[in-house]
């Protein structure tokens, strides 16, 4: 009886720390639907071009 209500126990915090990261994980996914070819802010796409080195 003891190993049965340990081996919930254990099931039972697997669970849990499951559907924490999952709310963790959707709270950081982005607030709206990207638009055609909008990027997204934050991403490779939006930093500034870096210019190249002359040639010496």
């Amino acid at each position: 009886m003891r190993r049965l209500l340990s081996a919930l126990l254990r099931a039972a915090l697997v669970v849990g720390a499951l559907a924490l990261v999952r709310a963790v994980l959707l709270d950081r996914a982005p607030r709206r639907a990207l638009h055609g070819s909008e990027p997204v802010i934050g991403s490779l796409d939006t930093w500034p071009a870096v210019p190249r080195k002359m040639p010496a």
